[in-house]
């Protein structure tokens, strides 16, 4: 969620945060390296980071596009740009949710059983990256080499769709949240 609402930030939050958790990992499998236990920690932290670390760095992409709209609106006012980024970032950012959840429950459940067959945890680590990749890197490709790949028309970003902000004007809840 970090990962996602610091590229508000002109995107720069997002890369940060990814940058920051890159060099953790980093620093954690290279501790265990050093003492010859790659192998243990690669299932451990691979069982449920396969799923987590692909959610983090696709939150960080949708923290990027976030703040794309404000940093380089193109032709659009910054305010219909940052409109049309929030919306498809905004989407990235709830398919990743039920990834995270997954990778909560496996992290909760499974993660600690260490005695467990290596070929059965590298499995899940496997299924996990195949689900991860076919998702969100082959389906994208695919659609897009098939021209299924459209832009809905409620993100196509017009200027008739944007009326112009009463401040001084006593609204409903909704009505806010519509502006």
């Amino acid at each position: 969620i970090i990962t996602f609402f610091t590229g508000l930030i002109f995107s720069i939050g997002s890369l940060l945060v990814l940058i920051n958790n890159g060099l953790m990992i980093a620093a954690f499998q290279f501790y265990f390296i050093k003492r010859g236990l790659f192998w243990d920690s690669f299932l451990a932290v691979w069982l449920h980071g396969t799923l987590e670390i692909s959610a983090m760095v696709i939150c960080g992409a949708a923290g990027i596009v976030l703040g794309k709209g404000v940093v380089f609106p193109g032709t659009y006012s910054r305010t219909q740009a940052f409109f049309s980024s929030a919306q498809r970032a905004t989407k990235i950012f709830f398919s990743i949710l039920p990834l995270t959840f997954v990778a909560a429950i496996i992290e909760s459940f499974l993660t600690r059983y260490t005695k467990a067959p290596d070929i059965l945890r590298l499995g899940l680590i496997l299924i996990s990256l195949i689900f991860t990749l076919g998702y969100y890197v082959y389906l994208p490709w695919l659609k897009k080499r098939n021209g299924t790949l459209r832009i809905p028309e409620a993100e196509k970003v017009l200027a008739e769709n944007f009326a112009p902000f009463e401040f001084y004007q006593i609204k409903k809840i909704s009505e806010i949240i519509l502006d």
